[in-house]
């Protein structure tokens, strides 16, 4: 399906493992790391996203969650590498014109995270095994998630146009 929408040019949004399929349809490469990475990582919007459409408006710097095994090790000849942050792989890129991945898990809200991951045992283990105290993990989830909510949602509105913007054009196309 990520080929086809690459070819086709349809939009695509990949949060985390959507990145990781996302990088392979388009040629890239994934690794496992070997150990569960799990955190709330600066990510450093890089100058290449200053006039990208959906990573654009992202803050220069910002506490991002980062939950994954996998990373995005190296992009396709048309990836373009648009953040950054702490560990191996790529943190936010652009394929070729209407597709885009993040590693760090954006589309968090403190329902999913901390009310729903967190409460599950296995999550839960694989914070504590990344070295933190489950509640204070917790507790700092719950107050880092409000500014990357705040900081996430125009990337997703922008995204939310550019797909009704393509829609639109197949719908008038009989598509």
């Amino acid at each position: 399906l990520m080929r086809d929408a690459l070819r086709d040019e349809a939009p695509v949004l990949g949060m985390c493992l959507g990145a990781q399929l996302l990088a392979v349809a388009a040629g890239g490469a994934v690794v496992n790391t070997g150990s569960v990475f799990a955190g709330w990582p600066d990510l450093v919007v890089l100058p290449d996203a200053a006039d990208d459409p959906v990573f654009g408006g992202l803050p220069s710097r910002l506490p991002v969650l980062k939950w994954h095994e996998d990373v995005v090790s190296r992009l396709a000849g048309n990836g373009r590498l648009l953040g950054s942050s702490e560990g191996p792989g790529a943190a936010l890129f652009r394929i070729g014109s209407s597709a885009w991945g993040s590693q760090p898990h954006l589309e968090l809200t403190p329902a999913m995270l901390v009310d729903g991951w967190l409460m599950d045992p296995a999550d839960a283990a694989d914070v504590i095994a990344a070295g933190y105290d489950l509640d204070e993990f917790r507790a700092r989830s719950r107050e880092l998630l409000v500014g990357q909510m705040a900081a996430a949602r125009p990337m997703f509105e922008s995204f939310g146009r550019i797909a009704a913007a393509r829609q639109a054009v197949g719908a008038a196309a009989g598509r």
